[in-house]
């Protein structure tokens, strides 16, 4: 419609206002809103509604769910479970995967952060497990503010380890070949 074709001629700040105004809410029949209100939502919920559901559980219950989210987060990470598999070595997968992809990335600040978080909330996680000390508030607040750091870096490495085995199997083919 007539949006479309003035961001296209009128660049990106007037294409922004028309996405924010009324009309261009109308003029694609809602979907704009529906985006819009899954973004907000999704915003508020990674934001506040997590933060705030983790940290009113007892403290090793939220270190323990905490621990959970990475587990299935890092997983790919760390290749094939193995039978009865600690965290410890769960952990070790993941830092030796991040190693190897550090080595293709430029992002080794990064890596080192994410190989850091990784020891820093599996040892709070043990210590809730294996530690006859009573677990803290501020114990899950630190395993949240280590979880909120992984997320994203997981998420970015995740992105990275694909490029990463796509170059290694691109490699072997012309190898092959």
């Amino acid at each position: 419609g007539r949006t479309k074709d003035r961001a296209a001629t009128s660049g990106p700040s007037l294409w922004l206002s028309d996405w924010l105004s009324a009309t261009a809410f109308v003029e694609n029949k809602g979907g704009d809103w529906v985006r819009f209100a899954v973004f907000i939502f999704a915003l508020l919920y990674l934001t506040l509604i997590e933060r705030w559901w983790y940290l009113r559980l007892a403290p090793v219950l939220a270190i323990e769910n905490i621990y959970k989210k990475f587990y299935r987060a890092g997983r790919r990470f760390a290749g094939p479970v193995t039978r009865a598999e600690t965290s410890h070595e769960f952990a070790d997968k993941v830092i030796d995967q991040f190693n190897e992809v550090a080595q293709y990335s430029r992002y080794k600040k990064m890596f080192a952060n994410l190989m850091n978080n990784t020891a820093r909330l599996t040892d709070i996680y043990n210590s809730a497990l294996f530690v006859d000390v009573q677990m803290q508030t501020t114990d899950a607040h630190t395993a949240w503010r280590t979880w909120t750091q992984l997320r994203w870096r997981l998420f970015f490495a995740r992105i990275l380890l694909y490029r990463v085995n796509h170059l290694q199997n691109a490699k072997h083919l012309s190898i092959k070949k």
